[in-house]
This record gives structure tokens, C-alpha cells and sequence, in this order.
């Protein structure tokens, strides 16, 4: 009877034992396997996946080297990716937008010289100070424009530089890059336009109001080029963009002068 008991008790104590140790193991594993799992290189899950390859792939999607379709079905990061391509085309023109928006912000600051000039066209007497208040107006225009075209000079030079790439494009994209451009021009050209486009009010002021500062601005606006350039290298006005049309119309024509004498003898044409 007395072994029987100790024999039990043995049994108990030992059962114990093992379960002690079966949970020591069994906590050790579950630290193990957190640790694991809270491991940055555990590749395996797709949180961790996803932000161990997220730079690599969202340069490779922005550069359209790598197209990661569905890939990023799993992350909300996805969402940005559609953002970039979706701008991207906004980007692409964001120059020739940005040069068209500040060209008319300053072309409306001349037209308001222009119009407090043409005010003045039916007074009967005008004040020295007020040519004097206008001529020095203008000054702080021009100066605002020299800024702006040492800031803008760079961009709008290398603006309107054309890669090979792009001689593959279809006729509907080369249209649509002559109508930018043209776009660009015209609107940049305005600049230039209301600059000058109270000349002919001040050459009509009677000889009541006739004074020196009259003489100085008319003097200023007709000899002095109010434009945006390409770092000095050419200035954005009408003239220069009727001036590139008409270069381009004379070597067509004198391409196809010449291309009438190989289109008789079944030649190639040099227009090819």
C-alpha cells in the first residue's frame, strides 16, 4: 500500500515535470517564432516584402523599367503609383504651362502701364509727376523682367530642344508640339506687345504736355527690347516666330523646287 502510494506520487511529480518543461518549450518556440516573425528580413511575409522592395519598385514603375501590374494589390501604396503616371503627362508640359502663366502675369503688368497711358491720351493738361510716376513704373517693370529672364533664360533655351526620340512620334504629335510652341511664343510674345503698344499715344501728347520724361520713355520703349529670352541668344516675340515660320515655309519650297527635276526623272526625292 505504501509503495503503491509513493509509486503515485512519483507518477504525479514526474507528470508535472514534463508539463512544466512541454510549456517552457512550448513559450520558448513562441518567442522564437515571434522574433522570427518580427524579423525585418522575414521576406516571406508581405508587409515586411513590401517594404524591403517598395523604393526599388516605385523607381523601376516611375521609369517604366519594371511594370508592376497588380503587384501592389496588397499595399495601399499603390495608390501613389497611379498618381505618377497619371501626372506624368501633366509634368511633361508643366514647363511650357509655367512659362505661359508668368509671361501673362507680366505682360498684364504692361498693359496696365499702356492703359494708364491711353487715360491720359484725351486730358487736356497732365503733370510732369505723373510721367515721371509712369516712366519710373516702367523702369521697375523692365528690371522685374531682367530677373525673370536670368531665372528663366536656362529653361526656355533648353525648353524647346527636341531629342531623336522624338522624330518617331505620329503627325497628331507633331502638331500638337508646333501648337505648344506656338502657344508659348505667342503668349510670351505679349510681353513685348503691350510694352510697346502706347507708343502711339505718346507720340500724339500735344505740345502743352510735351516734356523731357515724354521724350525719355518714348526714347525707352523704342529702342529698349522688353522680352523673354533664351540667355540672350534670341527674344520671344512676334517677329522671331513669323520670322522662324517664314525660314520654314522658303525651305520647303526650295526643297520641293529642287525635287520637281528628280520627280521627272523617277528619282528619289531629296525631301525623302
Amino acid at each position: 500500500m505504501k509503495g503503491q502510494t509513493s509509486w503515485k506520487l512519483l507518477h504525479i511529480f514526474r507528470s508535472k515535470r514534463v508539463n512544466q518543461v512541454d510549456d517552457h518549450e512550448n513559450s520558448s518556440a513562441k518567442e522564437i517564432d515571434d522574433d522570427q516573425r518580427a524579423k525585418p528580413t522575414d521576406y516571406a511575409q508581405l508587409d515586411i516584402f513590401h517594404r524591403a522592395v517598395y523604393p526599388i519598385m516605385l523607381l523601376g514603375q516611375c521609369f517604366a523599367v519594371m511594370p508592376l501590374t497588380g503587384i501592389w494589390q496588397a499595399n495601399p501604396r499603390h495608390h501613389s503609383e497611379e498618381l505618377c503616371w497619371w501626372l506624368a503627362p501633366v509634368l511633361y508640359g508643366f514647363m511650357d504651362l509655367f512659362i505661359i502663366m508668368i509671361s501673362k502675369g507680366l505682360s498684364y503688368r504692361f498693359e496696365q502701364i499702356s492703359n494708364r497711358i491711353r487715360l491720359l491720351e484725351q486730358a487736356d493738361q497732365v503733370p510732369q509727376s505723373t510721367f515721371i510716376k509712369i516712366r519710373e513704373d516702367y523702369v521697375r517693370m523692365c528690371q522685374l523682367l531682367e530677373r525673370v529672364d536670368n531665372a528663366f533664360s536656362l529653361m526656355i533655351i533648353f525648353n524647346k530642344l527636341r531629342w531623336p526620340i522624338n522624330y518617331v512620334y505620329h503627325w497628331y504629335s507633331m502638331l500638337f508640339l508646333v501648337s505648344r510652341t506656338a502657344c508659348v511664343f505667342l503668349t510670351a510674345a505679349t510681353i513685348n506687345d503691350e510694352s510697346k503698344s502706347a507708343l502711339a499715344v505718346l507720340r500724339r501728347v500735344s505740345g502743352n504736355n510735351w516734356c523731357i520724361e515724354v521724350e525719355r520713355l518714348i526714347f525707352q520703349m523704342f529702342t529698349q527690347t522688353v522680352a523673354l529670352s533664351g540667355k540672350k541668344f534670341y527674344f520671344l516675340t512676334r517677329r522671331l516666330l513669323l520670322g522662324m515660320a517664314g525660314i520654314i515655309v522658303t525651305y520647303e519650297l526650295v526643297l520641293l523646287q529642287f525635287d520637281e527635276p528628280n520627280r521627272r526623272k523617277g528619282l528619289q526625292p531629296l525631301c525623302a
